[in-house]
């Protein structure tokens, strides 16, 4: 919602952005959609909106500047969700983006004091997500979790450190451009033992870096396994399962 409504704002000039919130409890299916009065969207540009790095004007000059990912990790988290999302647009009209997810509905009886405890699977792996793009963050931690994994999550190289110091990870993922330390920094502190036990931990790196050449320069830095931003699911679990020789 936040990309969305963020990218409505950017091209919306003058008129309005509407944010609709519905839940279909019959039918268990949660639909957001983001409409605005912008310049709306040529047909034969549709398509490309949800690619990585696609930006429908790349004119130095252009008004609303980005890197052409936010909706693609838009579609990447809906997926990660078991949604879709699609767009209409109409060019002097506006554009209407809409998200739809199924859901669960919770039990309406509740009991005195109870709390909500944190996942905790009964198998899988114990992994550190070192993040901190807010969104990133909800898409990898829903994606291991959905997937039977138990996950931790630093927002920066001093906490990562701090967590790895305190237990034990079967494998780390980590961004690689961070305010305090960047991944290369991270790697090397670990493998100098600032990680505590985790000295030889496999480290994978989650990057927005996915230019050609990117993939080997950071495995010749001594990271483990690599993967570039958005996170595509199935090539992520390709390359945990090739990093950690499973199965």
């Amino acid at each position: 919602m936040t990309n969305l409504v963020g990218n409505a704002l950017k091209f919306t000039q003058q008129g309005e952005v509407a944010v609709c919130l519905q839940a279909d409890t019959a039918d268990k299916l949660l639909t957001l959609s983001v409409s605005d009065s912008g310049p709306g969207i040529p047909k034969d540009k549709l398509t490309r909106l949800f690619q990585r790095f696609s930006q429908l004007d790349s004119s130095p000059a252009k008004k609303a500047a980005g890197t052409g990912l936010g909706l693609a990790i838009c579609k990447g988290l809906v997926q990660a969700l078991g949604g879709d999302i699609r767009v209409e647009s109409e060019l002097g009209a506006g554009s209407v983006f809409t998200v739809r997810i199924p859901m669960e509905i919770a039990p309406q009886t509740t009991v005195a004091g109870s709390v909500s405890l944190p996942f905790a699977p009964q198998s899988g792996l114990r992994v550190l997500l070192i993040e901190d793009d807010l969104i990133n963050q909800v898409y990898m931690d829903h994606f291991l979790r959905r997937e039977g994994h138990a996950p931790a999550l630093a927002v920066d190289g001093s906490s990562a450190l701090a967590a790895l110091a305190r237990e034990h990870f079967d494998v780390v993922l980590t961004d690689i451009e961070m305010p305090d330390m960047d991944g290369v920094e991270i790697l090397r502190r670990i493998r100098k033992g600032e990680g505590g036990q985790n000295s030889s931990v496999p480290i994978i790196a989650l990057t927005a870096h996915a230019m050609k050449g990117d993939r080997e320069r950071f495995l010749a830095m001594g990271l483990d396994g690599y993967v570039s931003k958005p996170v595509e699911l199935e090539e992520f679990k390709a390359e945990l399962r090739r990093v950690l020789n499973l199965a």
